[in-house]
C-alpha cells in the first residue's frame, strides 16, 4: 500500500480523484498533512502510530522550480532531498526516485520561497534542476525506515512566479508567523494586486485539474514500480 501525503485540501482532493479515475483505490491510502514541515511531520508520525505501515510514502502536490528551464506542468521526482536550514542545504535520507518523472534536487523550506530568496542562487555541484516545496524533507525524516518518493507537479517557475501576496498566507497556514498578522498582511498585499488575485483563482483551478489528470496517469506506474521494488527486495532477502 502506498501512502499519499498532500498538504492542502485541493491537493488531497485532486490526488484522490486521480486515484479513483485510475481505479486503484485499494492500492493507495491518503493523508492530508497540512502546510509546512511542522504540520507535515506531526501528521505523518500520528498516522504511522495508528498503522498499518505503508510500503512507501509519496510526497505529492505542487512544487516550484527555482531555476529556469523546467516546464510548467512538469512532473518531477526527487533524486536528492534537502532541508533549507540556517542558510544551507542540509541533506536528508535519500528518496526513491520515480523513473517516469523529471529527476530533480528537491529542497524543503519552512516558507514559500520568494523571488529574492538566496535559495535560488545557492552554490551546488549538481546539474539537476532545483525545485522547492515545504513538506518533503520533514516527511522523509518522520518516515523513519519507510521508503519515501517525491512526486510533484511544477506550478510555478522563475519565468512564471506565484503572486507575492501568497507568502504571508502560507506563513499563517504553516504556523511560522502569527495567523492574524499574516492574514492581514496578505489581504493588504492582495488588494494592491487584483490581477494577481484573478490569475491565481484562474490558474488554481487549472493546476488542480492537471494534478488530478496527471496523477491518474501516474498511479498505475507507481503501483507497478512499487510491486517491482518489493519483488526485488524479497528476492535479495531470499
Amino acid at each position: 500500500m502506498l501512502l499519499v501525503c498532500a498538504a492542502t485540501r485541493p491537493e488531497y482532493d485532486a490526488c484522490l480523484a486521480g486515484i479513483r479515475d485510475a481505479g486503484l483505490t485499494t492500492s493507495f491510502d491518503l493523508l492530508r498533512v497540512g502546510v509546512g514541515p511542522a504540520h507535515a511531520a506531526r501528521s505523518l508520525r500520528e498516522r504511522l502510530a495508528r498503522g498499518p505501515a505503508p510500503s512507501r510514502i509519496l510526497s505529492c502536490g505542487f512544487a516550484g522550480a527555482l531555476v529556469g528551464g523546467v516546464p510548467l506542468g512538469a512532473w518531477i521526482t526527487a533524486e536528492t532531498l534537502s532541508e533549507w536550514k540556517d542558510g544551507a542545504l542540509v541533506p536528508v535520507v535519500r528518496p526513491v526516485a520515480v523513473a517516469s518523472c523529471l529527476p530533480c534536487d528537491v529542497v524543503s523550506a519552512d516558507h514559500l520561497v520568494g523571488r529574492d530568496s538566496p535559495l535560488r542562487s545557492v552554490p551546488r555541484d549538481s546539474s539537476r534542476p532545483l525545485v522547492a516545496d515545504m513538506e518533503s524533507a520533514a516527511l522523509s525524516m518522520a518516515a523513519g525506515a519507510i521508503a519515501l518518493s517525491v512526486v510533484r507537479l511544477v506550478s510555478d517557475t522563475p519565468e512564471h512566479p506565484l503572486p507575492e501576496f501568497l507568502a504571508p498566507f502560507t506563513a499563517a497556514m504553516a504556523g511560522t508567523d502569527s495567523p492574524a498578522r499574516s492574514a492581514l498582511r496578505g489581504v493588504g498585499s492582495a488588494l494592491t494586486d487584483p490581477r494577481g488575485v484573478a490569475r491565481l483563482l484562474r490558474e488554481g483551478r487549472t493546476w488542480t485539474k492537471k494534478l488530478r489528470e496527471g496523477f491518474a496517469t501516474l498511479a498505475p506506474s507507481l503501483v507497478s514500480f512499487e510491486s517491482n521494488r518489493q519483488d526485488a527486495k524479497d528476492a535479495k532477502m531470499d
